[in-house]
C-alpha cells in the first residue's frame, strides 16, 4: 500500500476543466434525472401489468438504489457542495455517475432482451431517462 500512495502523491494535482457555475448545473441536473429515474422505476412497477419487465426493474431498482446512496453519501445534493470543496474532485464525481447511470441503462436492457411492443416501448421511456448528455 505504501508504494501505491507514494505512486498517487507524485501525482499532479487534478484541475476541473468545467467552471464551478457549470459544475453546480451539471449537479442540479444529475440530481434531477436520478429523481426521475427512481419515480419512473416505482411507477412501471406499481402498474403490475407489464410481467416481462419484473427482472429487470428490479435490477434498476437495486442499481438506482445503490447509485443513490453514493450520490447521499458524497454529498454532491447539497447545492453548497462546492464550497470548500475540489471542483476538480466534484467534476470527476459527477463523471462517475454519469457513468454508471449509463451501465444501469446497459444492464437493465440486456436483461430484458426481447420484449413485446408495449413491454419494450415502457422500458425503452425507463431507459432513456437514465441517458445523460
Amino acid at each position: 500500500v505504501g508504494q501505491v500512495a507514494q505512486v498517487a502523491c507524485a501525482q499532479p494535482t487534478s484541475t476541473a476543466v468545467m467552471e464551478p457555475a457549470d459544475i453546480e448545473a451539471r449537479l442540479v441536473a444529475l440530481g434531477a434525472v436520478l429523481s426521475q429515474a427512481e419515480g419512473n422505476v416505482a411507477h412501471l412497477t406499481g402498474l403490475g401489468t407489464l410481467p416481462g419487465l419484473n427482472g429487470p426493474l428490479r435490477l434498476a431498482h437495486y442499481l438506482l438504489t445503490r447509485l443513490r446512496t453514493g450520490w447521499n453519501e458524497s454529498g454532491l445534493w447539497n447545492p453548497q457542495a462546492l464550497v470548500g470543496a475540489d471542483a476538480a474532485e466534484v467534476e470527476a464525481l459527477e463523471d462517475e455517475i454519469y457513468f454508471r447511470l449509463r451501465a444501469v441503462q446497459r444492464a437493465t436492457l440486456l436483461l430484458a432482451g426481447p420484449l413485446p411492443e408495449a413491454q419494450s416501448a415502457a422500458l425503452s421511456e425507463l431507459c432513456d431517462s437514465l441517458a445523460m448528455g
